[in-house]
């Protein structure tokens, strides 16, 4: 089962309180890993033309990259980064 699928099928309410916070983000940062494994290993698939695993890895690197400049202007802000466990903290408070 691929990373993203199984982001897919643990983002329910349900799933994250069965797997609890920590395990929860856990496998939802596995997916950076994932991501990047996945691009280095087309990379390492393809031995003539690496022109579309290179683009793949541009997307990847700015996806990632925006991920982290979220992460630090929410830290400077104070304010939770987003996404669905700080909504749900957010509104159970």
């Amino acid at each position: 089962m691929s990373g993203k699928r199984r982001q897919e099928l643990t983002s329910t309410s349900g799933m994250i309180r069965r797997l609890g916070g920590r395990c929860w983000q856990m496998l939802h940062r596995l997916i950076y890993f994932s991501a990047t494994a996945g691009v280095v290993h087309y990379y390492w698939l393809v031995k003539s033309d690496v022109t579309l695993p290179l683009r793949y890895a541009a997307v990847v690197g700015v996806l990632l990259g925006y991920r982290v400049l979220a992460y630090v202007f929410s830290r400077r802000s104070g304010k939770p980064s987003g996404g669905r466990a700080a909504n749900q903290s957010a509104a159970s408070a």
